[in-house]
């Protein structure tokens, strides 16, 4: 019996010495299970941290890439509009600012907003002034103007000159800057009119539709003078 007794007892404390290996073997392996995880878990963040840097780095690129695109192509614009300007200056027509009394009596029209002056005769008067439009008609007829100063528009340049038929090109160097366009005849009045642009650069500062002033007189036995709108366009002056 006591044998039996001593038998047991050796299982028994052979299996708790066991159950004590197993236990301390199953901590360990799950405190290695807990630090791998982890370090996989790190590892993971870090690939991900990496990829986003990666895309960010990639996007940064691409961004300044279309960036230098778009400047590469902003230059080549602008050399281009540079070379049409010194095509223009090549045939332009020099405008040289009247002298003595031939502008006797006549009035000054100031834009500041738009950078440009201009004498007229007597007769008209300024309709509009402001930063959209400088606008010069006669003094008898309230809806007739003939002169329109306003900023460059592709879009309204070729709506005015849909409306004049038959126009050939001009171009003038006035006060230092390239104005070329075209005239013709507008096709509701038949009055010979000029649509130009103020170049400053090679680039379109302003838009100018002219057409000839009405007649006018200085004093009041004078007769009626007649002249074109070349006459005006050589008293304009730019802001510098």
């Amino acid at each position: 019996m006591k044998k039996i007794w001593s038998v047991l007892l050796s299982v028994l404390l052979g299996a708790i010495v066991v159950g004590i290996g197993t236990g301390y073997f199953l901590f360990l392996a799950n405190k290695d299970r807990q630090i791998l995880a982890a370090e996989a878990n790190t590892a993971k963040l870090q690939a991900k941290q990496a990829l986003q840097e990666s895309q960010k780095a990639i996007e940064e690129a691409n961004t300044k890439l279309q960036e230098a695109n778009v400047q590469v192509i902003n230059a080549e614009k602008a050399l281009e509009a540079l070379r049409n300007e010194h095509a223009l200056l090549e045939y332009a027509e020099p405008l040289l600012k009247p002298t003595g009394n031939s502008q006797e009596g006549w009035l000054s029209a100031i834009s500041t907003a738009q950078g440009v002056s201009m004498m007229f005769p007597p007769g008209s008067i300024i309709k509009h002034n402001n930063e959209n439009l400088l606008a010069i008609g006669s003094e008898t007829t309230s809806s007739s103007t003939w002169l329109q100063v306003i900023p460059c528009s592709e879009i309204v340049f070729n709506d005015m000159l849909a409306e004049i038929a038959s126009s050939t090109p001009i171009a003038y160097f006035i006060d230092g800057k390239l104005v070329a366009g075209r005239k013709g005849l507008e096709k509701n009045t038949d009055s010979e009119t000029g649509l130009l642009k103020i170049f400053a650069k090679g680039l379109c500062t302003q838009i100018v539709r002219i057409q000839n002033p009405p007649p006018f007189k200085i004093k009041s036995w004078q007769k009626e003078q007649k002249i074109s709108f070349t006459e005006i366009l050589k008293t304009f002056e730019f802001q510098k």
